[in-house]
């Protein structure tokens, strides 16, 4: 079925797997055996779905243990604005979406 574009077959199922019933890694293994790559997370480059860049598949944001739909949604409107150059950039842009993190552990210069 997905054989001619694997990538972008296993990125759809992956991405919209409701039920669970198989573990994202477990389909993340079955795309390796067709020679699809998996790409890191990025922050900079991560969508809120499993997504394709040059046939490979690049994981999901929503793959971080613990992320909230409004903390997913702040990165993302975030990073419309311009990618993060670095953590301390990263934590004062979307602190306020996160309870672990402030303004407070990294004070201005």
């Amino acid at each position: 079925m997905g054989a001619p574009h694997p990538a972008e077959f296993f990125a759809a199922i992956i991405s919209n797997q409701s039920m669970g019933y198989y573990p994202p890694h477990v389909l993340v293994a079955d795309s390796r055996k067709f020679g699809v790559q998996i790409l890191l997370l990025d922050i900079n480059k991560s969508c809120e779905d499993y997504t394709v860049e040059g046939g490979a598949i690049r994981i999901s944001l929503k793959q971080l243990k613990g992320m909230s739909t409004e903390a997913l949604k702040s990165i993302l409107s975030e990073r419309a604005k311009g990618e993060f150059t670095f953590l301390r950039n990263f934590v004062l842009r979307t602190s306020n979406h996160f309870s672990f993190c402030g303004p407070a552990l990294f004070p201005p210069y």
